[in-house]
């Protein structure tokens, strides 16, 4: 029997009626392409790994997307991973109709599981032996890196309290999903005026809602805690710049948590070639360079 994880459960039931069928049938995939994996939750969505990452599922509002780690990596022959971020490959459905047979998908899960079983490392792009400096051009305009940190949450304990004490689940989960709604639109918001106003890099913008999910904008705001920045402790970095908690209330646990819960935080680039990506996994020689420079 697969051993399936009940935060992974909760995740799927608390998706549209659309996506539900959509998740079942691709974590089905999975445990049949490789019955040993276990199930986690990563980034607020559902994750399998076998050792090491191997792929994961989200549902958004309008279609459900999933792909594979090590996705560059696969030989992908029916053509289906066609979005790509750092070593993460992805492919998006909006119905059942749009996945391909459920053999396809998992002979894409056993390819990945014999990836990682074989213990061959990610390909590293070549460097070259004598690499020229880089020097900038003296004409070269100022660039500029901007930070943001929003919250719809303060002051909602106290209700969702007195729900939950009168045993009133709904309207306690209806409250927390409202307040987690309502932060990331103002993070929408917010990046929209960063381009148009107060940056003004893109003031003629003028795009409708379907092209604002879909991110057509210029522009990216990744947030510490996801694959393009997976290192939360950075949050401590952004709270210093901003005068975080005096100036909202918002609060970093010991973890680097956010307090209240519907908040959200990250940085802005407006190059026109910045786009999202995926990390990946990283060495034990990149992870203490990493920790001598922390």
């Amino acid at each position: 029997m697969p051993q399936k994880n009940p935060a992974v459960d909760a995740y799927i039931a608390k998706t549209h009626d659309d996506a539900r069928p959509i998740l079942e049938k691709i974590r089905t995939a999975f445990h049949k392409g490789c019955p040993e994996l276990v199930e986690v939750m990563k980034w607020s969505t559902p994750h399998f790994e076998h050792q090491g990452l191997l792929g994961g599922m989200a549902a958004f509002k309008h279609h459900v997307g999933f792909g594979f780690w090590r996705g560059k990596e696969l030989s992908d022959p029916e053509g289906i991973l066609g979005g790509q971020g750092g070593s993460m490959c992805t492919a998006k459905c909006t119905s059942v109709k749009d996945l391909q047979p459920q053999k396809v998908l998992v002979a894409y899960v056993k390819e990945a599981a014999a990836l990682n079983a074989s213990g061959r490392s990610t390909p590293k792009p070549a460097k070259s032996a004598k690499a020229a400096p880089v020097r900038a051009p003296k004409d070269l305009a100022e660039d500029y890196i901007g930070a943001f940190a929003v919250t719809a949450g303060v002051g909602i304990e106290k209700h969702i309290a007195r729900f939950e004490a009168e045993h009133d689940d709904y309207h306690a989960i209806l409250l927390k999903a409202l307040a987690d709604r309502l932060a990331e639109a103002i993070a929408e918001r917010m990046h929209e005026r960063m381009r148009k106003e107060f940056w003004g890099y893109a003031a003629d913008e003028h795009l409708e809602n379907n092209a604002l999910i879909a991110e057509k904008y210029r522009g990216i705001r990744p947030a510490p805690g996801y694959p393009a920045c997976p290192e939360h402790t950075e949050k401590r970095t952004l709270w210093q710049l901003l005068d975080v908690e005096n100036a909202t209330g918002m609060k970093l646990t010991e973890s680097c948590a956010m307090y209240p819960a519907a908040s959200v935080s990250g940085w802005y680039f407006s190059h026109p070639e910045s786009k999202y990506f995926g990390l990946g996994q990283i060495s034990k020689d990149q992870v203490t360079d990493y920790a001598r420079r922390k």
